[in-house]
């Protein structure tokens, strides 16, 4: 069950002057959401036991059925964009802006305990939170550059400057949200159960700054064929320099029919969130229906280092994403008044990030984690962590079209877009676990379709959507050993508009018009839920909403 409330804000406002026009764009939002954990057995060892430490006192007195901890989140989001753009005499555009954006998320549990910590325990819990920062600074220009001696037309050019700095901060709990009591010593779980709190020495601030600069030149050598080229440099405080490049080329064989292909690379550091983040969480095991806590830490924390100490096995710093990707395509108009396009494309990454796979740990690390203060770390089973996992490629084609007309007095918009890919592990001999490969390969679907249908007359406007989303994959069983395959689904969605003055408008609308639900889940049985959490869509059911929108 997930309840989820939200709320926001967005101011736009633009200003004249003779310098430029100065723009601004300001933005708010807050949410609120809760959802449950599986309910907790009051034949659950883990937070039933019996122990000493608490006399008589007993659980049972505060929970006789089990409990089903309540966890949530208050999430708010800010960003503001300030800027100036103009042209000079001499024709050089340019475009000078700041940005700053903030996400904050508070996390907080309810109809729960601390079972290590007894009747000293409360019910109730802020568990810390999670911030990200980013501060922009960019300078973009354009002008052209007269060639007429080699080519029938200018070169277009742009090139600019970006600098950037990402903070990721980690916000600590409440301490009986991860407090050892001295129940532990008897096997009671410590931490807020489900979700342990950070703790003072997880919560910490990580920045990671980088700066860039491009150039983008595009020309017409003749009258049907379209050069371009583009460079990036880029420079990193953590990873060091990298030069990035695209090359495309476009050629008109006929009227409104042309050919289009492109070769870039591509270069994406780790973030600091996956570098740094931390979080352990508590679930119920199908097969004893006792609880277990898993962990996910960062790669070059003391808990890697824990884990590099077995033979055979190396947590490693990330490594950048490197990428080499090719398309080539069709662009057509078949009749008039409609546009279509028709490319495949290959995308090879290397280094890619993904979680690596669980291990579990033996007593005497679980003793070493919890002198570390790994908020559960003396009843941690097992730990994961983001590692550069494998080299993957992914090939596809991507089929789009578009088409207006004048119907009914009114202006009628027709799209529909179709996708196929594939994506393979290249290197996957390396990894233990087979079938984790195959959920990877297979977690998304591998087709998707899109229609839309969007109708305006006067201050009304009627859009109807459809989604047509392929099979996918997850696993069956705890230990990832086997997988279950999803059948496609067909979700389509309605709205209806109407603008009730110059800075007024309103939306009635419908998503998952007929109320579609996925297959059910073979894991979830055992956990009281009935949909898998890795679903590419909304597992929700149908959804309605009024949207009042003002510009000022």
């Amino acid at each position: 069950i997930c309840l989820m409330v939200a709320d926001g804000e967005q101011l736009v406002a633009d200003q004249n002057t003779d310098f430029g026009q100065i723009y601004t764009l300001l933005s708010a939002s807050w949410g609120q959401g809760v959802s449950d954990f599986n309910w907790r057995s009051p034949a659950t060892p883990s937070v039933y036991v019996s122990s000493s430490t608490f006399g008589n006192w007993s659980l049972i007195d505060l929970y006789p059925n089990g409990f089903t901890p309540q966890f949530g989140q208050e999430e708010n989001d800010r960003a503001a964009i300030f800027g100036l753009k103009g042209a000079l005499a001499s024709g050089l555009s340019y475009d000078i802006s700041a940005a700053y954006g903030e996400n904050q998320i508070d996390y907080f549990l309810y109809n729960t305990i601390n079972a290590s910590m007894g009747p000293d325990s409360p019910t109730q819990f802020d568990a810390g939170g999670l911030r990200q920062q980013e501060f922009n600074l960019n300078a973009d220009f354009q002008t052209q550059l007269d060639t007429s001696l080699f080519f029938s037309r200018p070169i277009n050019l742009a090139f600019g400057l970006e600098s950037r700095l990402e903070r990721y901060t980690i916000a600590e709990g409440e301490p009986a949200s991860y407090e050892i009591g001295p129940g532990a010593a008897d096997g009671l779980t410590s931490g807020s159960n489900g979700f342990p709190g950070y703790t003072l020495d997880q919560a910490k601030t990580y920045d990671q700054s980088n700066w860039a600069a491009y150039v983008d030149a595009e020309t017409r050598p003749d009258e049907n064929v379209q050069l371009g080229v583009a460079l990036r440099l880029e420079e990193f405080d953590t990873f060091g320099s990298t030069l990035n490049g695209k090359l495309s080329y476009r050629k008109d064989l006929l009227e409104g029919f042309a050919l289009r292909t492109t070769v870039s690379t591509g270069f994406k550091a780790p973030t600091p969130a996956q570098l740094f983040s931390e979080r352990t969480s508590q679930g119920v095991a199908p097969d004893t229906l006792d609880v277990f806590t898993n962990g996910r830490f960062s790669p070059i924390g003391p808990v890697g280092e824990i884990l590099s100490g077995r033979g055979g096995v190396d947590i490693s710093a990330l490594k950048p994403e490197t990428s080499v990707n090719l398309s080539a395509g069709l662009v057509f108009r078949p009749m008039d008044r409609m546009m279509a396009s028709l490319d495949i494309y290959q995308t090879d990454v290397r280094d890619r990030i993904f979680t690596s796979e669980f291990y579990t740990l033996e007593p005497n690390e679980r003793a070493r984690l919890a002198a570390l203060g790994v908020p559960g770390g003396e009843s941690i089973t097992e730990v994961g962590f983001f590692q550069n996992s494998f080299d993957t490629r992914t090939s596809g084609v991507d089929l789009v079209m578009d088409y207006d007309a004048q119907l009914a007095a009114g202006d009628l918009t027709l799209g529909l877009s179709f996708n196929y890919n594939n994506t393979y592990v290249l290197n996957s001999s390396f990894v233990q676990n087979p079938s984790r490969v195959d959920r990877f390969e297979r977690l998304y679907p591998r087709f998707s379709t899109h229609a839309s249908a969007e109708f305006r007359r006067g201050t009304w406007s009627f859009d109807a959507r459809l989604k047509w989303i392929g099979p996918w994959v997850d696993f069956t069983d705890q230990n990832a050993d086997l997988i279950q395959e999803f059948g496609s689904e067909v979700f389509v969605d309605v709205s209806v508009s109407a603008e009730l003055s110059d800075n007024f408008t309103v939306r009635f609308g419908v998503e998952n018009l007929f109320n579609q639900y996925p297959d059910e889940a073979v894991l979830e049985v055992s956990k009281g839920l009935i949909y898998s959490r890795n679903a590419p869509y909304d597992t929700d059911g149908g959804q309605y909403y009024v949207r009042l929108t003002s510009r000022f």
